[in-house]
């Protein structure tokens, strides 16, 4: 069975936008050029999300998500996409989904889904922090946040387009047979 939610939040300086699906692997963790900021930067900010992202579940008596190199690797290619073809969704351009994204990417999932969220004109040090609260106070992306299916997490950010956006992705899964 098939659970898809799409929906948006804008506000003046967030853009954000979630998806899940529940029906596929996991790999190492690469280093990557960033689009303009530094890497040391684009770390921080991930690392953020993910301690936001854990703490809120832990208020929410959730186990934290477990961070997957595969994962972070799609999710930085997807912020990478986005930033540099200057688009924000979940099909990029081409017209392939997500989910046929991550398959095509070998990622095997029993569940999956997808936070998105772009920010402009926000100092660094906001970006992580705005990701977040976007995310908790969204329907869609909170359900994806407070899941009790998901079990392993994947951050991907990254910097570009004509303002310099920020571009961040949360990739949620749960693994096939655990």
């Amino acid at each position: 069975m098939k659970r898809l939610t799409h929906c948006s939040l804008a506000t003046l300086l967030i853009v954000a936008g979630c998806y899940a699906e529940k029906p596929e692997r996991q790999a190492s963790r690469p280093r990557r050029a960033p689009v303009i900021a530094a890497t040391s930067q684009i770390d921080a900010i991930e690392a953020a999300i993910l301690a936001g992202t854990n703490r809120f579940r832990r208020e929410n008596n959730l186990p934290p998500l477990l961070p997957d190199a595969g994962l972070y690797r799609f999710g930085r290619s997807r912020s990478q996409d986005m930033a540099s073809r200057q688009y924000f969704s979940h099909t990029e351009p081409g017209g392939k989904g997500v989910f046929v994204l991550m398959k095509d990417a070998g990622i095997g999932f029993a569940f999956a889904a997808e936070n998105i969220h772009m920010s402009s004109g926000l100092p660094v040090a906001q970006i992580a922090d705005t990701a977040v609260k976007g995310w908790i106070h969204s329907p869609g992306h909170r359900a994806n946040m407070l899941s009790p299916s998901p079990t392993h997490i994947g951050i991907g950010v990254a910097q570009g387009g004509d303002k310099g956006a920020y571009y961040s992705t949360q990739v949620f899964t749960k693994p096939r047979g655990r």
